[in-house]
């Protein structure tokens, strides 16, 4: 690679002038020329030539930083930094940055700056570099949004320079054998935190539904659960379950039973846990339980009683990170609750023997449709044995099954959930005439000479003096629900022998009905006495 130049005889100067192109890949190169002269010739005043071409380096940095476990909505700030690394002037460089597997999991956050350029079309921003001296060098930022649904992806951002520069090399950290890691690839995941709670009661001794007129106890489970997919990567810190009591519930904060949880900021209306094991950190398909008792605060109030809807317990979870799904971060478990509250009444007026009520129905028409109350006259005992699969609307079957009697109460046009539907019922056997007059009673017949005695023949004999009332409601759905014994007396009749009149003499009737529930419904009659005189 020698260029000899012949330059024959002369006076004074010669001039020879060539060139030579620079390779298209020559970057970062110094090009040295030198001239060898003649014998006897010297330098004047130089006889080399030294020529430089540009280079730069880039590299890529992110907040937060590469390898990073981001969430959705998360902004993530791409720099690109780019150093002259050579001695000659570095102009009309430019660099690429691939976004194609980072805007299928995130939005470009704009506007860009203004030496950024977008191409929606191949998810490229080109950056034209400004023109940098010898060892200068200038940093640009830009950011995208992570969008939502994308968990567990992966964000992966590449920024290629053009021939005038390359990739900073960095040395892995493992191993000294590894090979160099290029610096212009940054790499997030998008964490997968889904926690779960779910909540569960035990009824006291089984039941189906608890009496809210004493103070029960109702055992609570809260099953709580992180659904990310990856341990180490999905895992979820700072996790609290709260669980506020309702107005007619207590926690007896003793009683909670939860291994790897700081449950000290209980109290006896709200449950708190903060998770503790594992040093915080509730890894991704971790499960853990927690139990704890709360009590029934009884609904009977001084001076009257006041029913209660059943108990829809709450309790939620959350962590640090924010979740991608919040739809199952609570969990609500539903008490069914049954309750005293007003009772049927035996009552003697005018000789006539009645049953007055007072039904408060809650919440049975969860399908719009009103419910039909039916009062059931049973012998005492009787509606053990029944079959409780007997449709209430067939009377006969019901007859069939034992029943003295059926009464169907008419619901008011007008009634919502939890209205009381109040009326009266003339007592199984009594018997009115045109005007309003008794004319017979329960088990009763007359002699010839229109005397009343007691007749085991006569119909409802056998309840002339007590009955069980059991109230059955039914909706759409044609549920029954399970009557509880009670006894109520009636004596409104003649004595024996007495001819028929009216204002006989009178003892208290107490009624005591069927206790019923069913879903959040709860109907009771508790016993309530009164005295007539003549």
């Amino acid at each position: 690679s020698v260029l000899t130049w012949n330059s024959g005889s002369f006076v004074g100067s010669a001039t020879l002038t060539y060139s030579v192109i620079v390779a298209a890949d020559a970057y970062g190169v110094t090009l040295s020329n030198v001239v060898t002269p003649p014998k006897n010739g010297v330098c004047d005043p130089s006889c080399e030539s030294t020529l430089y071409t540009p280079h730069y380096t880039i590299n890529k940095t992110s907040d937060p930083a590469d390898g990073s476990t981001i969430h959705a909505d998360e902004v993530v700030t791409y720099s690109l930094n780019v150093q002259n690394d050579s001695q000659a002037i570095l102009t009309g460089a430019t660099a690429t940055d691939t976004l194609v597997d980072v805007l299928d999991n995130a939005t470009l956050v704009e506007p860009l700056n203004p030496a950024l350029t977008f191409d929606a079309v191949n998810s490229e921003i080109t950056w034209t570099i400004p023109t940098l001296q010898p060892g200068e060098s200038t940093t640009i930022s830009y950011s995208v949004r992570v969008t939502a649904l994308n968990v567990g992806k992966n964000l992966k951002n590449v920024v290629m320079p053009d021939a005038s520069g390359d990739c900073i090399n960095e040395m892995p950290t493992l191993s000294a054998v590894d090979e160099p890691v290029l610096s212009c690839t940054v790499e997030h995941r998008i964490i997968d935190i889904d926690m779960a709670i779910v909540t569960t009661h035990t009824d006291p001794l089984g039941q189906t539904a608890i009496d809210g007129s004493v103070p029960n106890k109702i055992t609570y489970q809260l099953t709580v659960k992180n659904n990310g997919p990856t341990i180490g990567l999905d895992d979820s810190t700072g996790v609290v379950v709260e669980d506020p009591m309702l107005a007619k519930l207590i926690l007896d904060p003793a009683t909670t039973v939860a291994p790897g949880w700081d449950v000290s900021q209980s109290t006896s209306t709200k449950l708190v846990a903060k998770y503790v094991a594992n040093s915080g950190v509730f890894l991704a398909n971790e499960t853990a339980v927690i139990t704890f008792v709360a009590t029934i605060i009884p609904p009977v109030a001084p001076g009257g009683v006041v029913p209660v809807p059943g108990l829809d317990n709450q309790a939620c979870v959350a962590a640090e990170q924010p979740e991608q799904n919040l739809a199952n971060n609570c969990s609500a478990d539903a008490v069914n609750v049954k309750w005293v509250a007003l009772d049927p009444l035996g009552a003697c007026r005018n000789g006539i023997p009645y049953m007055d009520y007072a039904v408060p129905l809650f919440d049975l028409n969860a399908d719009g449709k009103k419910p039909t109350i039916a009062l059931i006259w049973w012998k005492n005992g009787d509606y053990k044995g029944q079959d409780q699969l007997v449709d209430v609307n067939d009377t006969a079957a019901m007859f069939a099954s034992g029943a003295q009697r059926v009464d169907y109460v008419t619901t008011p046009s007008d009634w919502v959930a939890g209205d009381i539907v109040k009326g009266t019922v003339l007592w199984p056997g009594a018997v009115l005439d045109a005007n309003g007059a008794p004319i017979d009673w329960p088990g009763m017949s007359q002699h010839s000479d229109d005397s009343w005695y007691f007749d085991p023949t006569a119909p409802f004999y056998e309840i002339r003096k007590a009955a069980t009332v059991e109230v059955r409601i039914t909706n759409s759905s044609t549920s029954t629900y399970v009557p509880v014994d009670g006894a109520a007396i009636a004596a409104c009749h003649p004595d024996t022998g007495e001819l028929a009149h009216t204002g006989f003499p009178t003892t208290p009737l107490p009624i005591q009905a069927g206790l019923l529930f069913a879903g959040l419904a709860t109907l009771a009659f508790a016993i309530r006495r009164r005295n007539y005189s003549k």
